[in-house]
């Protein structure tokens, strides 16, 4: 320990090693000055925005007020910095103590220091602590990413209660409309796989085991989506049965969490990968039908989609899973210099269970190997990688969880700091690795269940974690070794501090699409996988500079391994960067392509599509613009528009096709169930209040629909052949053909006019939002959904939305726009500005329509075109993949039943 708070001490300016590396690339210059976020590391990640943290301590003398735990026993502090005196309501924050002996046992309080002893700026804001700051139903275990677009998180008690809950009218029908859905389990993936921009769906309560039963001519397990892989753990255990080798070291994923994000754990020889044990899979898919899919009764395409679906195809309801008979693991841990790592196949050849940590400053390697043994597991015998980690990392039994960041930050702002912390961690992770009898050993035979796994520390969640983690292919494990040593070692003398570079394998399988060492392209089925993942710590309220100092040994080793060794990532880890490069590099190949079928079958509406859908290359066929307004494009990229008030403008324009929209200004207030109506009172932004779609048919016909939100049960058709016009209402429900076009007005809560002509769907969603003043508006959400097979056209769409064609169709990319950040001002309300900056061509101006309501008037029109443009340069759109969509910032009750 004293050799740490040395290395804190020490000042940060340490020249680096030189280069000696044939690498070609410049190493960022360390920023000048005081390393950014010192005085806050400690208190951010609490969970608490401490924005004015002067005025909440008490002063000195007076008691830090904690709280109180279960059986109102009070919860003890190690410092006035870890609460504020406001966190106990039944004590004056004024009060004083006589002692600190009085203190310490009311209400969980501790002794204040005087007022010189304290850290000084301690503010936290969204900018210095996004974790405790920025507001959401739905973040990461570690707090790290926060899924801002989610609008209502809900907790159903069983499996039979989930669908009911999605099909409610009051939650728009979310299996049906373009309210997006997403389950979640404990959070503990750090990529925008547990993100969406709607509904939340937790599996916390979903966690019943159903027992052992045989299964298609297997010996499965039965469970819960939400069953926390530790209890599955110990129920197999007393069952004498285990899974293999697939359990992460960490245990406390969800079953379908682990499994929807290709979690893994390590062998050279069997199979690693938890999904790879799925014989069958209950899912609530996103036409809104419970199904089960099972190994033997489900195309093995499908079925190899369901497995690892990174949350994309539905809501994991059941799952079975194939067991083994219970078997114990023979563990050794060695300590290596890392001149082993030229050949790491053959180093655990002969091990069944194994995995390496690779330290790149001190250059050891700690080696940990496994075989499986008939002999008896030894009392107490356990891996102890994870637990406890204050005595593993500082030798303390011990440790306030704010020193965690305190010292990763004296790391991450000094690499002399970072070289000497993981000189520590190596020398006492190899001392305490494995525990057995209650004594730590090198040595130790204990149940695979025990062996494989470890229960993490309490306190993990404290610390300020991102994993990098990419699969390499067996024909380029040497190559990146040798890569990642000229990286880490030579050019950058960077240190990898928490666990060092952790090495694991797996077998290569057939068994998934999208696990990052499913078979497929380089990746040859039967032969070996290596994981290399690198555990760095996020640093706390560092400027862009510092940032990119910071990040670039680690972010420009992940880019070549990904860009020159077809490296794939773990769908639950990494940042969203690394999955930019992964799709540019086109990593996934055949196997997306693969998964993509089966999106379209299984989610065809896009229900379960997100941002991370659009990172990984995956299309949606369909898009949306409803409401403040928000739209994202067929590329899937994201952009705001708040036009002009009473203004209508064009969403889509082809050289047969027009659908525009009026724009309505409006004040109104966010629901309850928006998390940001914690902060804004109210919105001054604008709504769409009525779609008008033109066509013109082959036989020379023109009809023009029209659809306000103020009338949601009529809608207004007029059909002109020559010069004659004949006008029509269409009530609820109706159904009408004209040659090759469709259009329905039916039920789905409330009502939707639905247009479709075999190459574009149209549908126009009734919706209202609270004004300002508490009474109830009306609007109207737009979906444009390109059908199988696209237009086959020589005119490329165009319009706000119809833009995003070309980067959905063909380019591969992902662009966003200008997005309204919803910061209030200092009376609670905020105004809208965005105007699709950087997601459109031109300006908003150039779209906004030109004569009547229904004219195909404006600078980028397509209507009556037939030449070539798809050679021209068009613009960019906006960011999210295949669905393009503007829809309001609230669905907020049913839109009233007409008077008769």
């Amino acid at each position: 320990m004293r050799r740490f708070l040395v290395a804190l001490a020490l000042v940060q300016h340490v020249p680096n090693s030189p280069v000696t590396a044939v690498v070609k690339i410049a190493p960022v210059a360390k920023p000048a000055g005081e390393c950014p976020g010192t005085q806050i590391a400690s208190i951010c990640g609490d969970g608490q925005c401490q924005q004015e943290r002067s005025t909440h301590l008490p002063s000195r003398g007076q008691c830090c007020w904690g709280g109180r735990g279960a059986g109102d026993v009070p919860i003890p502090l190690q410092s006035c910095n870890a609460a504020s005196s406001l966190t106990c309501p039944s004590t004056p924050s004024s009060a004083f103590c006589q002692a600190e002996n009085t203190c310490v046992n009311t209400c969980g309080g501790a002794w204040c220091p005087d007022e010189q002893q304290r850290p000084s700026s301690l503010s936290e804001n969204e900018d210095t602590c996004p974790a405790d700051c920025v507001t959401a139903l739905v973040k990461s275990y570690n707090r790290l990413l926060a899924c801002t677009g989610v609008t209502s998180l809900h907790f159903p008690t069983s499996v039979d209660s989930v669908l009911p809950l999605v099909q409610t009218p009051q939650l728009g029908n979310a299996a049906s409309s373009e309210v997006k859905l997403k389950a979640i389990g404990k959070k503990g993936s750090v990529s925008q796989a547990i993100c969406t921009d709607g509904m939340a769906i937790s599996t916390e309560n979903l966690n019943t085991i159903y027992g052992l039963e045989s299964f298609e001519g297997e010996t499965v397990v039965k469970v819960d989506a939400g069953v926390v892989m530790a209890d599955l753990i110990a129920y197999l255990k007393v069952k004498e049965k285990a899974l293999g080798y697939g359990l992460q070291g960490y245990d406390g994923a969800t079953v379908a969490g682990a499994i929807a994000t290709g979690s893994h754990g390590s062998s050279p020889k069997h199979s690693a990968v938890l999904a790879s044990a799925v014989v069958s899979i209950e899912l609530i898919n996103g036409a809104g039908k419970r199904a089960t899919y099972s190994k033997e009764t489900t195309p093995t395409s499908t079925f190899k989609s369901l497995t690892v679906n990174a949350g994309l195809l539905g809501i994991v309801l059941t799952v079975r899973l194939a067991v083994r008979p219970e078997f114990n693991l023979d563990v050794n841990v060695t300590e290596l210099d890392d001149t082993w790592l030229s050949d790491p196949l053959a180093q655990v050849s002969a091990c069944d269970f194994a995995q390496m940590h690779w330290f790149p400053s001190t250059r050891k390697v700690i080696k940990v190997c496994g075989v499986e043994t008939h002999s008896e597991a030894e009392a107490g015998a356990r891996n102890m990688l994870l637990q406890p980690a204050p005595t593993a990392f500082t030798g303390q039994e011990t440790i306030e969880p704010a020193m965690y960041n305190s010292l990763f930050q004296g790391g991450v702002c000094d690499r002399k700091v970072a070289a000497q912390l993981e000189l520590e961690r190596q020398q006492l992770l190899f001392q305490t690795y494995l525990m057995s009898g209650g004594t730590y050993v090198n040595t130790a035979i204990g149940s695979s269940s025990d062996m494989l796994t470890c229960p993490a520390d309490p306190n993990v969640s404290y610390v300020r974690n991102i994993d990098l983690e990419v699969a390499i292919p067996q024909s380029k494990i040497a190559e990146a070794l040798a890569l990642a040593k000229q990286y880490l070692q030579h050019l950058f003398n960077a240190s990898v501090w928490q666990i060092g570079v952790f090495l694991r394998f797996t077998k290569i399988e057939g068994t998934s699409w999208l696990a990052n060492t499913a078979a497929g392209g380089m990746f040859k089925e039967g032969e070996v996988a290596m994981y290399f993942e690198m555990p760095i710590t996020e640093p706390v309220a560092f400027t862009t500079e510092w940032s990119d100092w910071h990040i670039q040994p680690y972010k420009e080793l992940m880019i070549q391994l990904i860009r020159k060794l077809g490296g794939r990532l773990h769908l639950g880890k990494n940042t969203a960067w690394a999955f930019d490069e992964q799709r540019a590099a086109r990593n996934l190949g055949n196997n997306l392509v693969e998964f993509q079928k089966s999106v379209d079958e299984l989610d065809m509406g896009g229900v379960f599509h997100n941002s991370f859908a659009a990172q990984l290359g995956l299309k949606q066929n369909q898009g949306y613009a409803s409401g403040d307004v928000h739209l994202v494009g067929l590329d899937g990229g994201k952009f705001d528009v708040k036009g002009k008030h009473n203004k209508v403008y064009n969403l889509l324009s082809t050289e047969s096709l027009t659908v525009n929209a009026r724009f309505k200004y409006s004040s109104f207030v966010l629901p309850p169930s928006d998390a940001r109506s914690l902060v804004v009172k109210s919105v001054h932004g604008s709504f769409l209040s009525a779609a008008y779609i033109a066509v013109r048919l082959q036989s020379g016909s023109d009809i023009q629909i029209s659809y306000s939100g103020s009338t949601p049960f009529v809608a207004s058709m007029q059909v002109k052949h020559g010069f004659e016009t004949k006008q029509q209402l269409l009530q609820m429900p109706s159904s009408i053909q004209f040659e090759n076009i469709h259009v329905t007005l039916t039920k789905a809560s409330p009502v939707a006019l639905t247009y479709e002509d075999g190459v574009w769907n149209i549908s126009v969603y009734a919706a209202t939002h609270r004004l300002q003043d508490g009474s109830i508006d009306k609007h109207i959400n737009v979906k444009i959904a390109l059908m199988k097979g696209g237009p086959d056209s020589r005119v490329v769409p165009h319009g706000l939305i119809g833009q995003s064609y070309l980067n959905y169709q063909f380019a591969n990319t992902v662009v966003g726009g200008k997005l309204d950040e919803y910061v209030p001002d200092g009376n609670g309300e905020f105004t809208t500005s965005a105007q699709g900056e950087g997601a459109i061509q031109g300006t908003i101006d150039d779209y906004e329509i030109q004569g009547g309501d229904y004219s195909s008037k404006f600078r980028f029109s397509r209507f009556g075109m037939e030449e070539d443009l798809s050679s021209q340069q068009f613009p960019r759109s906006a960011d999210m993949k295949g669905i393009a969509h503007a829809v309001g910032d609230v669905l907020e009750g049913d839109v009233e039943q007409p008077s008769k």
